[in-house]
C-alpha cells in the first residue's frame, strides 16, 4: 500500500510541476515581449532627441525605415488635445508610460528632450514584431501542456485500473463468503432437516393423542418446527441455486400465478414477454412482495404494486422505506431488521435473479415506500 500511495503522489504531482512550468514558461515569455518593446520604444525616443526640430514633423516616416515595427507617432509639446497623464510627463514627474490596445499595439508614452524643449512622443509598436521571441518559448509551453495532459490521463486510467481492481477483489472476496456460507448452510440444514423430521412427526403424533391445554403446548411446538422447517429450506435454496430452465413467458402468465398466491398486491396489466423461467421469477417476485407485505403492514393504507415493462418489473410499496442501518447490507445473508426474519429472503433473489441474467435493486421512492426492480441485463 505504501508503494501504491507512493505512485499516485508522484503521477499527481509530475502533471502539476509541468503545468507550473508551463505557466511560469508564459510569464517569462510576456516579459520578454514586454521589455523587447520597452527598449524599443527608448531607442525611438533617443533618436527623436537627435532629430533636427524641423524634421520632428516627419518623425514617423524618417525613423520607420529604420524600426520596422513602429506603427504610429505623435509628439505632444503642451497638454491640450492630449491625455489627462500628460502634464505630468511634461513635468517629469512621470518618466514613462505604457499601455496594451486591444488592437494589437504597444503603445508607449515617452518624454524627450529635443533643442532645449520638453516633449512628449506617443510610440505605437506592432506587437506582433516580438513572435520570434515567442516561439522556442510556446513550444516548451505546448510541450508542457501536452505532456501534462498526457500524465493526467494516465493518471485518471491508473485510477480507474485500481478501482476495477478494487472492486474484483471486492466481488471476489463476496463471492468467496457466500460460497463459504453456503456451503455452512447447506451442512446444517442437511443434518437438520431429517432429525427435525422426526421431531415434528412425533408433535403431530402426540397432539393426536392428546386433549386439553396440552394440544394448546404442542401446537405452539409444532409451529417453531414449522418455522425451523422454513429456515431450512431457504438456506437449501440459498446454498444451491437451482439452473434456469428457460421458456418464452408472458406477463400475463406470471401475474396469473402470484394473484392466487399473493392477492394483497395490485398488478398492472401489460404485454411484456421474457426468455426466462418462470418458477424462478415467481419465487423472486413473492419474496419482493412478501418484503412489501411487512414494510406496509402498519399502513393506515396499504399499497403494492407490481408492473412489468419489456425489461424489467417493478415491486413498489407506500410503507417506511429501506431501513439505514441495512441499507448497505441489503442482500447479505442473514441481514434483516424483522423478528421473525431469517435475513435470507433477498440474498436468495439475488441468486435467482443472477442465474436468469438479471440483476435487483433496491431504492427509496419518493416521499415514502421501496421500490424493487429485477432489470435484465441485455435490455
Amino acid at each position: 500500500m505504501p508503494r501504491l500511495a507512493h505512485a499516485w503522489v508522484l503521477l499527481l504531482l509530475l502533471p502539476a510541476g509541468l503545468l507550473l512550468n508551463a505557466a511560469v514558461l508564459w510569464r517569462q515569455l510576456n516579459q520578454a515581449r514586454t521589455v523587447s518593446l520597452r527598449d524599443t520604444a527608448a531607442r525611438v525616443a533617443a533618436h527623436l532627441e537627435t532629430l533636427p526640430a524641423g524634421e520632428l514633423a516627419n518623425a514617423g516616416q524618417i525613423l520607420a525605415e529604420e524600426t520596422t515595427s513602429l506603427a504610429n507617432l505623435q509628439i505632444f509639446e503642451t497638454p491640450a488635445n492630449g491625455p489627462d497623464f500628460l502634464p505630468g510627463l511634461l513635468s517629469g514627474q512621470e518618466l514613462f508610460r505604457f499601455e496594451e490596445l486591444p488592437s494589437g499595439v504597444f503603445r508607449a508614452w515617452v518624454p524627450f528632450h529635443n533643442e532645449g524643449r520638453t516633449l512628449v512622443a506617443a510610440i505605437d509598436l506592432d506587437s506582433s514584431s516580438t513572435e520570434h521571441l515567442a516561439a522556442g518559448a510556446l513550444r516548451s509551453v505546448a510541450i508542457s501542456a501536452l505532456s501534462a495532459a498526457a500524465l493526467l490521463a494516465l493518471t485518471g486510467f491508473f485510477v480507474w485500473t485500481q478501482r476495477q481492481e478494487a472492486r474484483r477483489r471486492e466481488e471476489a472476496a463476496r463471492l468467496a463468503r457466500l460460497a463459504e456460507i453456503g456451503r455452512l448452510g447447506a451442512v446444517l440444514a442437511h443434518e437438520i432437516r431429517n432429525p427435525l423430521g422426526a421431531v415434528k412427526g412425533f408433535l403431530q403424533l402426540s397432539r393426536e393423542k392428546s386433549s386439553g391445554d396440552n394440544k394448546f403446548y404442542l401446537d405452539a411446538a409444532l409451529e417453531q418446527t414449522s418455522r425451523l422447517e422454513r429456515l431450512v429450506q431457504e438456506l437449501l435454496q440459498f446454498a444451491r441455486t437451482p439452473s434456469p430452465q428457460c421458456r418464452p413467458t408472458s406477463w400475463r402468465e406470471v401475474t396469473a400465478r402470484l394473484r392466487s398466491l399473493a392477492p394483497e398486491a395490485t398488478y398492472l396489466d401489460g404485454d411484456a414477454q421474457w426468455l426466462t423461467d418462470p418458477d424462478m421469477l415467481e419465487q423472486i417476485l413473492l419474496n419482493l412482495i412478501r418484503n412489501a407485505q411487512d414494510a406496509v403492514s402498519d399502513q393506515h393504507a396499504p399499497e403494492i404494486r407490481v408492473e412489468a415493462r419489456q425489461g424489467s418489473i417493478e415491486v413498489c410499496d407506500n410503507g417506511p422505506g429501506i431501513p439505514a442501518e441495512i441499507r448497505s447490507r441489503l442482500f447479505e445473508p442473514f441481514a434483516t431488521t424483522k423478528a421473525q426474519g431469517t435475513g435470507l429472503g433477498l440474498a436468495i433473489s439475488r441468486n435467482l435473479a443472477e442465474a436468469l441474467g438479471a440483476r435487483l435493486a433496491l431504492e427509496d421512492r419518493s416521499p415514502s415506500g421501496t421500490r424493487a426492480r429485477l432489470i435484465w441485463r441485455t435490455s
